[in-house]
């Protein structure tokens, strides 16, 4: 059936709070919602909230305050108040709202983040297999706060000026704040094992634009002369943390022929058997 919900009204005051600090692009004005929901059967005649703007290391930076407004029976207020960040620095901040609604208090905090139209390259595949087509990652993290379109990371690996490979990592998006790795391909046929410079260079624009931006990185990468292993480790995985391969008895195959020679003895005893009672039998009925 259909859920009935049923809602009684509180004798008197009553009522509750929220608050919402939303996330800002570096340079604008970060919004503070202050949400005052009456539940009773009197008015709040004076609802207010006083925002206090704290950085990540808990030093003050602001003080603000909504508008006074009377809030009726069952009726909700949103009061807006906006903070100027220009000149603060992206990152992570938290803000706290002492509300009041008449002799109601409520004390809230949220936290928010101020971004950057940026990509950062947090790190890239280190070491790879020779003789393979192997997995290359770029990881990258969204520093603004939108999505972002059309990312592309095209890789040069250089024996000092010599350049030996170029292939790109792609990601059709990214969410804001998000962290992804791109994936590419590093074709290690022909490549000697040994040390090798790679730099990336990332392209990238905002959702609904034409206009590219750009980031850069790099370092080393490692081309090791062994065989691959069954999964490509990702530029989040030290690729440090590779094994030597080993050799083993215990595969597959050789299993599959231990247990066929185990069947095969089988079988030949019980045929030993069986012909040791079939001539017992014939020498009973002789004598």
């Amino acid at each position: 059936g259909v859920p009935i919900s049923i809602f009684l009204q509180f004798l008197g005051k009553y009522g509750d709070a929220k608050f919402d600090a939303k996330d800002a692009k570096i340079n604008q004005p970060v919004e503070f919602d202050v949400t005052i929901n009456n539940w009773g059967t009197e008015n709040f005649n004076s609802a207010s909230g006083l925002i206090t703007v704290f950085d990540s290391q808990n030093n003050k930076l602001a003080e603000l305050r909504t508008e006074n407004v009377p809030v009726a029976p069952m009726e909700t207020k949103v009061l807006k108040v906006f903070w100027d960040s220009a000149g603060y620095p992206k990152g992570n901040y938290y803000a706290t709202a002492n509300v009041t609604f008449d002799e109601l208090k409520q004390n809230l905090n949220d936290t928010f983040r101020i971004g950057e139209l940026n990509v950062t390259i947090i790190n890239f595949t280190r070491q790879v297999y020779q003789n393979t087509i192997a997995n290359f990652y770029v990881t990258v993290k969204n520093e603004w706060n939108d999505p972002l379109d059309n990312l592309f990371a095209d890789v040069t690996i250089k024996n000092g000026t010599q350049t030996i490979s170029t292939f790109t990592a792609s990601e059709k998006t990214i969410n804001s704040w998000e962290t992804k790795n791109m994936k590419g391909f590093f074709n290690t046929f022909d490549i000697p094992a040994g040390n090798y410079d790679a730099s990336i260079s990332l392209s990238f624009n905002e959702k609904g634009s034409s206009e590219n931006h750009h980031a850069n990185a790099e370092g080393g990468i490692e081309v090791l002369p062994y065989t691959p292993p069954k999964q490509n480790l990702t530029a989040n995985e030290s690729l440090k943390q590779i094994e030597e391969p080993t050799n083993s008895y215990f595969t597959t195959t050789n299993m599959m022929l231990f247990v066929m020679l185990l069947l095969f003895l089988f079988n030949i005893i019980i045929f030993i058997i069986k012909r040791r009672e079939e001539r017992e039998e014939d020498e009973n009925k002789a004598s």
